[in-house]
């Protein structure tokens, strides 16, 4: 048997006969007058000459109505699923506001490691009899990317060995954030740094470490490097060591 499309007036449709691998449409014959007939409450509906059932005749104003109808029952539902549902998360949202990302006022133990990287632009010969030279120092984050620190303290080799000196007069910080994550860059001025033949002038010391919004600063290891040029022309980055932020500490005051 054979489904057949509902029209609208007295001509019925056959739906989907395949007729050589494809489908195709055709008009059947016009359905009777008494197509509505009723019995025990239900439609009989006739049939033709083939046993195939014809469709029921329906009247366009009475199906525009039943569709008004619907329309209206959907639009009441979505109206109030959205005022009791959709008013939730934006709540959740206002209570998971974003906190403002800052250190201010924390305070990190960072280990400063001198000596020789891969890849540095450092002189051939830097730091290769000193072997590794550390210090310590204690940093305070403040308004306004400012920042405070100790007076740096050498941990161990030559520059322990020999009372070593690594001066910082003055201290800053910011954070970047781009398409591959965010930044913490601190700028230390220094006095200088001199122990066997890791030598630095004084100037500007850049520290740059991964930082993990709104406080978070990454337990890996930064680097440290300077800004110098090459043959008085060419500016560049150079490497001149790692270091690791430990903290925030506890304020023991």
């Amino acid at each position: 048997m054979t489904p057949r499309l509902r029209a609208q007036g007295p001509i019925t449709i056959d739906v989907m006969h395949q007729a050589c691998g494809s489908w195709v449409l055709h008009a059947a014959r016009p359905a009777p007058a008494e197509t509505r007939q009723y019995r025990r409450g239900g439609p009989i509906v006739p049939r033709d000459a083939w046993n195939t059932p014809r469709c029921l005749l329906v009247s366009p104003q009475s199906s525009h109505r039943q569709t008004m109808s619907l329309l209206r029952i959907i639009s009441v539902a979505l109206l109030l699923w959205g005022g009791d549902t959709l008013r939730a998360p934006a709540a959740a949202r206002r209570m998971r506001a974003p906190v403002r990302m800052s250190l201010v006022g924390s305070t990190y133990r960072v280990n400063l490691d001198f000596g020789r990287e891969t890849g540095t632009w450092m002189p051939p010969r830097w730091a290769v009899n000193a072997g590794r030279t550390e210090f310590t120092l204690d940093l305070t984050f403040e308004d306004a990317g400012l920042a405070s620190c100790s007076t740096p303290r050498p941990l161990r080799g030559l520059a322990l060995a020999t009372g070593a000196k690594f001066p910082i007069e003055q201290a800053s910080w910011r954070v970047d954030t781009d398409k591959g994550g965010s930044t913490l860059r601190c700028l230390l001025t220094h006095g200088g740094l001199s122990v066997s033949d890791c030598v630095l002038e004084s100037g500007d010391l850049y520290l740059s470490i991964p930082f993990f919004p709104p406080s978070t600063v990454s337990k890996k290891e930064g680097l440290l490097s300077i800004i110098a040029y090459r043959f008085g022309i060419r500016k560049e980055r150079r490497l001149v060591g790692v270091f690791f932020a430990e903290g925030p500490l506890e304020d023991t005051k």
